[in-house]
């Protein structure tokens, strides 16, 4: 990931501060360590911290477009902008570099608006157009990219992070009491709002345009859901679901760097790992955090499917006095949208938070499977509403994710496996007290 800043400053004549931008990009320095960059044109000013993945020396932000006339910051990857590059060069357009950062800028200049209808990819980017005076931005559909900014009479601030808002001068800290509500009833604060009144969040789906003082925001996509007339076999749906499930995580292994993958030994992260492997290429790397007490760690889930799939698997044993105590100070410093949930997505937060500081000393790109459940239906579960639910838009069942671990021959035999290929049931099936056996 990576981090954006900027300003776009209200009064005539006014400039933003470099030291204020390079404050707000100090604050985001967790979420691109590599680089960091600024730039201030006129009233505008941009800041952006850098994880490079994609054309490492070509790719620095903020980046210019158009002869200078647009400039830009991104946090995110368009994955299919091998395929939007064709389309921009089919009507001349021509690239200086290979980072997708400056597709994305030639694909505004040829599109305008409406080019975040072409990308498809998790995105957050602000793009100040200096002829017009004009800053356009954008968030991606289901809203993985943040994206937070506040409106004073003085000027226009946003960021990746709400701290980093903060940072700018002038921004009201009053905190929404009906935010705080909604959080403590439901345990995250939805919609455009965040838990101070005057700081809004660009919704999914959505982008903002300020010129000439006025501020609009817009939707762009909605998800649509239609029956199939007539329905099609289950088989036809399971296969869609699988070619789907196949090219995506194909898109996601794009990268110039070294990737990786955080395994539960769950059905979603194994179902992740599994399409890696089935890629071929380098041996994928394995990451799995484990607790002392045995009914919190899925340590021996992940080994069963690591060892089935052959990976050069990387564990890791977090204790709670000796590391978690201490590194609550950064997970509360870094949990600007907060969730709070019980149970296992409980323990997301710190557990990913932790697989990603150790996984990033070697690698960047590194999938993960968070919300595969409701789309990878566990057996024991009634697929029969979200199947019905789901047609016409994403099929459903443990059965579309199946054929590639079934394809993926084990590379070292496991005495609690059967020969053969391992359906995921079979993979959700080992954790179970057998699984748990001394492999």
């Amino acid at each position: 990931m990576c981090g954006i800043a900027g300003i776009v400053e209200q009064k005539p004549g006014a400039a933003p501060a470099r030291d204020v931008l390079e404050r707000m990009a100090s604050l985001l320095q967790h979420r691109g360590p590599d680089d960091q960059g600024i730039a201030v044109r006129g009233e505008a000013g941009l800041a952006h911290r850098r994880l490079s993945i994609i054309d490492l020396s070509g790719g620095h932000q903020p980046m210019e477009g158009a002869g200078g006339a647009l400039t830009i910051v991104f946090n995110g990857e368009i994955y299919n902008f091998r395929e939007v590059r064709s389309a921009l060069e089919s009507k001349g357009a021509a690239f200086a570099t290979r980072s997708d950062t400056e597709v994305l800028l030639q694909a505004y200049a040829a599109w305008g608006e409406r080019c975040v209808e072409r990308l498809n990819g998790m995105f957050a980017f602000a793009i100040w157009d200096a002829p017009r005076r004009r800053l356009f931005a954008a968030r991606d559909r289901l809203g993985k990219k943040p994206f937070y900014y506040v409106l004073t009479a003085d000027r226009f601030v946003f960021a990746s992070e709400l701290k980093a808002v903060l940072a700018a001068p002038g921004v009201p800290r009053e905190v929404d009491p009906e935010a705080v509500d909604e959080f403590l009833s439901s345990y995250y604060v939805g919609g455009a709002r965040t838990i101070l009144r005057n700081v809004a969040k660009l919704p999914p789906a959505h982008w903002l345009t300020l010129e000439g003082g006025r501020l609009a925001v817009q939707r762009y996509w909605r998800p649509t859901f239609r029956a199939d007339d007539p329905p099609r076999r289950d088989e036809e749906y399971q296969e869609e679901l699988e070619s789907r499930f196949r090219d995506s995580v194909r898109r996601r292994l794009i990268s110039d760097v070294p990737l990786g993958a955080f395994l539960s030994g769950g059905v979603d992260s194994s179902a992740v790992v599994a399409m890696m492997a089935a890629e071929g290429g380098p041996r994928v790397k394995t990451f799995t955090i484990g607790f002392e007490e045995a009914g919190y760690s899925e340590i021996e889930d992940a080994r069963v499917v690591a060892r089935h799939l052959g990976t050069d698997h990387n564990e890791h044993l977090v204790k709670p006095e000796a590391t978690a105590i201490r590194a609550l100070r950064r997970l509360v410093h870094g949990a600007d949208l907060v969730r709070v949930s019980d149970g296992a997505a409980g323990r997301d937060r710190g557990t990913l938070r932790r697989r990603r500081r150790r996984a990033i000393r070697g690698l960047r790109p590194v999938p993960a499977g968070p919300g595969g459940p409701p789309v990878v239906v566990y057996p024991g579960a009634d697929p029969a509403p979200r199947a019905r639910a789901s047609r016409g838009c994403a099929p459903h069942g443990r059965a579309g994710a199946e054929p590639a671990l079934r394809r993926r021959a084990p590379l070292g035999p496991d005495p609690r496996l059967r020969p053969g290929p391992l359906p995921v049931h079979q993979i959700v099936a080992l954790r179970s007290r057998d699984a748990r056996a001394p492999g």
